[in-house]
């Protein structure tokens, strides 16, 4: 896992290109949301440019290859998105812990947040592997216009 790094992706030209190629990668298309804040249809670019102007967004870099994805919102819930080509390698796990170990040394957080689709069984694996507690709390959210629902899990770090 040396090879692997975690960097902060600024909103410009050159990462809406690497957040929008990725975002295009996820193939179970459980990860990323493609209406904007007002629930319209969008297309990826605008998704990625949505992410990359709304959150602290961080690519997982293999070598000299972006793999993943990482992000903060303001309400410190936190993502995570490992390419299908490399899940299941302890990428997700290793990038998840060394993330967290930053938002609180960065910026002091002392919870996070994540939600993830009732049928991941991977991300939910990997949540309540790292310490992440499911809350009574569930709620809608749009997924290829069907209505999918997510359950929040928090972590006090």
């Amino acid at each position: 896992m040396e090879n692997l790094k975690i960097n902060y992706l600024e909103n410009n030209d050159e990462n809406l290109k690497i957040v929008s190629n990725l975002i295009l990668k996820d193939v179970s298309e459980k990860c990323f949301c493609n209406k904007d804040l007002e629930g319209n249809i969008i297309s990826i670019e605008d998704m990625a440019s949505i992410y990359l102007q709304y959150t602290k967004m961080y690519g997982i870099k293999y070598f000299d290859v972006y793999i993943g994805l990482l992000s903060l919102t303001n309400e410190n819930e936190i993502s995570i998105f490992v390419e299908p080509d490399y899940q299941n390698r302890g990428i997700g796990q290793y990038c998840l812990v060394l993330f967290e170990k930053m938002l609180k040394e960065q910026y002091g957080l002392q919870v996070l947040i994540a939600e993830t689709t009732l049928d991941n069984i991977e991300c939910i694996k990997l949540l309540n592997k790292n310490g992440f507690q499911i809350t009574n709390e569930t709620r809608e959210v749009p997924i290829n216009n069907l209505p999918t629902k997510v359950a929040k899990y928090i972590k006090k770090l």
